[in-house]
């Protein structure tokens, strides 16, 4: 199993009660994360561990569609989401992982992008985590706009 890992991580001037509503919410996420283009409750009720919505997900300028599950729910610490299906093959799956860490300043958010298939070329590897450090497409430009939201509200 082929696995690679993409890190961030932004300063924001706010408590970890005032981001974690942007980080728990799907619906939410589309806000800050253009790479959402819809998302659909699979579970009932407001989200917590175990609950489940469909996202569709643009990935290499595709989209596709994927099975999101909560896996952890630490309000307001600690969020991991299991994503699976889409393009990924049968057992190939993703994990986001974001950390809000309070300090001086507001809050320390820290985001982790575990991608691990079975098919993943070592160019392929390469190409993500260039795109994702320094290209247009950089996921730290999203946590920046996630930043702008949580301060201006």
């Amino acid at each position: 199993m082929h696995r690679l890992v993409l890190k961030d991580k932004v300063q924001i001037g706010r408590s970890a009660e005032e981001i974690w509503c942007f980080l728990q919410s799907p619906a939410l996420m589309k806000d800050w994360n253009p790479k959402i283009k819809a998302v659909v409750p699979v579970s009932p009720g407001e989200p917590s561990e175990n609950c489940r919505y469909r996202i569709r997900y643009e990935m290499n300028g595709k989209e596709s569609n994927f099975l999101a599950e909560i896996m952890e729910y630490r309000k307001p610490s600690r969020l991991l989401i299991h994503l699976t299906g889409g393009s990924f093959p049968r057992r190939g799956y993703i994990q986001e992982i974001y950390e809000l860490i309070p300090n001086a300043e507001g809050t320390l958010v820290t985001q982790q992008i575990g991608i691990y298939t079975s098919s993943m070329s070592l160019f392929s590897g390469y190409r993500a985590a260039f795109t994702h450090y320094f290209g247009k497409l950089s996921k730290k430009r999203y946590l920046m706009t996630l930043k702008q939201l949580a301060e201006s509200s």
